[in-house]
């Protein structure tokens, strides 16, 4: 995607255009720079870990929301992007949560919680209020609903 980027550059400089891309304008030619494209959609990984409620607050200000998932390729993209990013495949925010009613899982973005990918026995809301869904990218079957205060990074995703 980068590289389409430059040479739609390169080619509006060899033409003559005189109006460079402005930064406020890449999102028209993809996703801003820092996110990665999967489909329509744009990720970013943030390592700063912060609750659940934090971490959907940083995703709005960076023009998201915590992101969801809608299949096993998705899902596999996730992994991949946060395994480049970091080296490892750390414990990290979804925008999944059942906090509205216990058991009716949503995501934050408003899309259809139409792709589940739990660990075994989960969600299983042991204990007081596990509302939130973090994923432990390391496994197959890897999400868990644990409790919104915990400290985690997040997976911001937006459209294009």
């Amino acid at each position: 995607m980068t590289l389409t980027v430059l040479l739609l550059l390169c080619a509006s400089i060899a033409l003559g255009d005189t109006h460079p891309v402005q930064s406020s304008d890449w999102y028209k030619y993809g996703c801003p720079l820092g996110w990665n494209t999967y489909g329509s959609r744009c990720f970013k990984y943030v390592k700063a870990k912060r609750s659940w409620a934090d971490s959907a607050l940083n995703c709005m200000a960076l023009g998201g929301s915590l992101a969801s998932v809608h299949s096993l390729l998705e899902y596999k993209f996730i992994q991949a992007l946060i395994l480049e990013t970091t080296g490892k495949l750390p414990s990290t925010w979804l925008g999944g949560y059942d906090a509205v009613v216990e058991g009716r899982w949503m995501w934050s973005d408003g899309s259809s919680f139409d792709y589940t990918n739990w660990n075994t026995g989960e969600p299983n809301d042991a204990g007081v209020g596990e509302d939130c869904l973090q994923m432990d990218a390391s496994q197959e079957k890897s999400w868990f609903d644990v409790p919104c205060k915990y400290a985690f990074a997040s997976l911001c995703s937006r459209r294009m």
